[in-house]
């Protein structure tokens, strides 16, 4: 993970720029595929937790906070950490009322058992894949019993998303896993893995979309993103 910090300090000021740079014409800003997973992520917590519950939630490799902006207001018990110093820089001024830290690459900064989901959108394809288990074993450790890790990632099935992943200097590190991989790791690493599934078959940000993409195509390998939940077995974590 170390070998990372240098790149993402260097691009944490032009993330948005590089991104939009990557995708295709017509494809959209980058910023629509973060309000898409954040959505996505919405409605998985809320289908586990409840309507109106507020679980603690941590945001595993933060970056600039991107994603926090659209779940703060939901759930104001939001932290997140980054080995960027930059990054967490910039995400403190973007989401002030969140709570940020710096990592060391190595340790989750954060107590056994406060949280009970992490997070980790599009990160995991940057840990080398002698230190996924360390990342996992963190999770876990923050967690409470009956907790949720959850990971979305690039699905390397889909030329689209290769294409996207070429073309994008910050993803130049990448090395993609399959959703067989994410749920493995999952498995040797305490968790229970639970729902999964793709998204993102169409660049459409429309919530009716969303649902139905969600409802129906899920199960099919496809999309440009999937991702995989882990459960820590133990007593139910409280509805908040």
């Amino acid at each position: 993970m170390d070998k990372t910090v240098p790149d993402f300090d260097l691009f944490a000021e032009s993330y948005a720029k590089e991104l939009n740079c990557a995708l295709p014409p017509g494809a959209g800003e980058g910023a629509k595929y973060t309000r898409i997973k954040a959505s996505h992520l919405k409605r998985q917590i809320t289908a586990t937790f409840g309507q109106h519950a507020r679980p603690a939630l941590l945001d595993a490799g933060c970056g600039i906070g991107v994603t926090d902006e659209f779940l703060k207001t939901c759930f104001p018990g939001l932290a997140g950490f980054d080995i960027s110093a930059e990054s967490i820089r910039l995400a403190k001024q973007r989401n002030p009322e969140v709570r940020y830290k710096k990592s060391d690459g190595k340790i989750f900064p954060f107590e056994d058992g406060e949280f009970d989901v992490v997070f980790a959108i599009c990160v995991l394809h940057h840990v080398l894949p002698d230190e996924r288990d360390d990342f996992l074993r963190e999770a876990w450790r923050v967690l409470r019993p009956g907790g949720l890790v959850f990971l979305y990632e690039h699905n390397p099935w889909n030329p689209m998303t290769r294409f996207v992943v070429g073309r994008c200097v910050y993803d130049r590190d990448a090395l993609l896993l399959s959703p067989m991989e994410c749920r493995r790791l999952l498995r040797q690493n305490r968790f229970t893995p639970a729902a999964g599934g793709s998204l993102i078959f169409l660049p459409l940000e429309m919530r009716v979309w969303q649902i139905w993409e969600q409802k129906w195509l899920s199960g099919i390998p496809c999309g440009a993103q999937y991702f995989q939940t882990g459960k820590k077995l133990g007593k139910e974590a409280v509805k908040i």
